[in-house]
């Protein structure tokens, strides 16, 4: 279930992960041919003028290039799968013979070359977890190397650790994807230093990752540690100053995406001014990421309430993007959704239903323009299904939803977190509509999807447990709603705390589960320090704070106590009067 920043992050400025490090089944990189070529050059200053010969290493990058060439081919995976094999079985052997330091550096580098192109292939043939393996036991090699013995080294093990990241990604083992990004990094910050350029570029890219997982404080901390690496190397650059700027444009949009995640969006405005400021200073400017940014800057001005400026941004953006994709690209596509949005805001809904039509037109039409993804039309009709949420045709919008998962599970193979995303989406809204039987298989379906059932480490997992405990009560599955409440209330206090307004809507939804089971006493205890956060937060006299007023003294007669409060000290009242809140006698209310 994706608030409405996450959904325009991932269908109009969703982040490419193709700008990883390594080779992947759906998008490769040039990494492993850098480090094949890097060999070729080890190994042949290493012998000298040494004639080869079948026990040399030329049989060794004999063998992986063969590997490389059939696999870039495209056409034989099966076969570059055994010349790749091959070549680890040849280096194996190499190692184990041993042999000079030198020579045991350059039968390491090759051994993680070959492990690397081995995964790369497996990937290829849908082996995923064999692949996983093999790159398992490359960490095992790693780490019983010495980085600093050779940058090669270095390179290989960082190459081995973010290709593991990735697969780890695609199958959403994002927990153990996160921490091989992180070992990565450490890799490649021994090896160059923290204040290398290539370093800030990592970082932008593991903040990435931590954005599409909603974990936004990791995202800031590497965003914000790139930007500097940025700023310091800015001040000493010479030759390359323009493409660090290009960088540096790319990372302060990337932390402009996860202010506006957060709601900061003063924030996220600066930021993204910044960038577009600094994209217009290069000689050689991007025209796509300053559409990209002014797309941006009309989001944040919309959240400010900005909209005429917000207006001028995106009509800015779709003239920009019309002139480089033409009028059927779901770049254009999503800032008609953007602007369907704004109408919306102003209360204009026959302008609003205007541009989704617009958007849907693109969206039925991308089989006959190739240089759109099942991805992008995918998350394009998500967005479009959450604004005719807004306008209250939820059924138009379930079924918008239908199409783009049906999409996602056609085209990718391991579709785990944007799948889970939209049939979340689909169960709240079948909620709404009174289907509790269908949301319940849809919303344990998204949750199975995400692979996040026991880990605490995401708001995602809360809100899929709440809505979830919800669809429990609807089907009168009252002590399995009870479980899945409890299971989102200790997410929620583990990442928001115990007063956060998210945790105090499951423990409501909890306290009423607890009343319906028979087991008052513990709802009671719950709603009394519900009653006694929202008195503190909202007053005495709000309406919410008087229906639960209402509904613990209800519960209170069925168990025959008082509200028995907890008396306040001198220094609290001293406290609530220094900062302006009323000060309340708290009585014990009898029966």
């Amino acid at each position: 279930m994706e608030s409405s920043a996450e959904t325009k992050i991932h269908h109009r400025h969703h982040l490419q992960r193709s700008n990883s490090f390594t080779a992947l089944p759906i998008h490769e990189s040039k990494d492993s041919i850098l480090l094949l070529e890097t060999r070729r050059s080890v190994s042949q200053n290493s012998r000298k003028s040494k004639p080869p010969s079948a026990s040399s290493s030329d049989l060794g990058l004999l063998l992986l290039s063969t590997a490389q060439s059939l696999h870039y081919s495209g056409d034989e995976p099966i076969k570059a799968n055994s010349f790749a094999l091959k070549a680890v079985q040849f280096f194996q052997q190499k190692l184990i013979e041993g042999g000079s330091s030198a020579t045991t550096i350059i039968s390491t580098v090759s051994l993680l070359t070959s492990y690397h192109l081995l995964a790369v292939t497996l990937c290829k043939l849908g082996q995923f977890e064999e692949a996983i393996q093999v790159l398992l036991k490359s960490v095992s090699l790693c780490y019983s190397s010495d980085f600093n013995l050779d940058p090669e080294l270095a390179n290989a093990s960082f190459c081995v650790f973010m290709q593991l990241g990735d697969i780890y990604f695609i199958l959403g083992h994002y927990d153990a994807a996160m921490n091989s990004y992180r070992s990565g990094l450490d890799v490649l910050t021994g090896s160059l230093g923290i204040s290398h350029p290539r370093v800030a570029q990592v970082c932008r890219f593991i903040a990435e990752s931590y954005l599409q997982l909603m974990n936004f404080k990791e995202a800031e901390e590497l965003c914000s540690l790139a930007l500097k690496i940025h700023h310091d190397n800015s001040k000493c650059s010479s030759g390359n100053s323009n493409i660090s700027s290009m960088e540096e444009v790319e990372t302060r949009r990337l932390m402009g995406l996860i202010y506006y995640s957060i709601g900061e969006n003063r924030a996220a405005l600066k930021q993204l001014l910044l960038a577009s400021s600094a994209l217009s200073s290069l000689p050689e400017q991007e025209p796509e990421v300053l559409a990209f940014l002014d797309a941006s800057i009309g989001d944040t001005k919309v959240d400010l309430g900005r909209y005429d400026e917000a207006l001028s941004s995106y009509h800015k953006a779709l003239s920009v993007l019309k002139a480089l994709y033409g009028e059927t690209h779901t770049t254009v596509a999503s800032i008609f959704v953007s602007l369907a949005d704004l109408h919306l805001r102003r209360g204009m809904l026959k302008d609003a239903q205007l541009q989704c039509q617009k958007a849907l037109l693109i969206y039925g039409s991308v089989d006959q323009n190739k240089l759109n993804s099942a991805e992008d039309v995918a998350m394009g009709l998500t967005a479009i299904a959450g604004l005719f949420q807004s306008m209250g045709e939820i059924k138009h919008a379930i079924s918008l939803l239908y199409k783009a998962h049906e999409i996602i599970e056609g085209t990718l193979e391991h579709p785990n977190a944007i799948v889970g995303g939209i049939e979340a989406q689909i169960g709240v809204m079948l909620q709404m509509i009174g289907n509790h039987h269908e949301a319940y298989l849809m919303l344990g379906s998204a949750i199975s999807r995400y692979g996040l059932v026991d880990q605490n480490t995401n708001i995602v997992v809360g809100m899929l447990l709440n809505q979830m405990g919800l669809a429990c009560v609807g089907l009168n599955f009252i002590w399995e709603a009870a479980e899945k409440f409890e299971q989102s209330k200790a997410v929620f206090e583990q990442l928001c705390g115990a007063h956060h307004s998210n945790t105090l809507d499951v423990c409501i939804n909890l306290a009423g589960t607890y009343d319906a089971m028979g087991r008052v006493e513990k709802g009671v205890d719950l709603l009394d320090k519900i009653l006694e956060e929202m008195e503190n937060r909202l007053g005495t006299a709000h309406p919410e704070v008087e229906h639960i007023r209402k509904w613990l003294s209800q519960m209170i007669k069925e168990t025959g106590r008082c509200r028995a409060r907890k008396p306040r000290t001198l220094h609290d009242l001293l406290l609530l009067q220094k900062t302006g809140d009323t000060v309340r006698v708290k009585a014990c209310s009898s029966s």
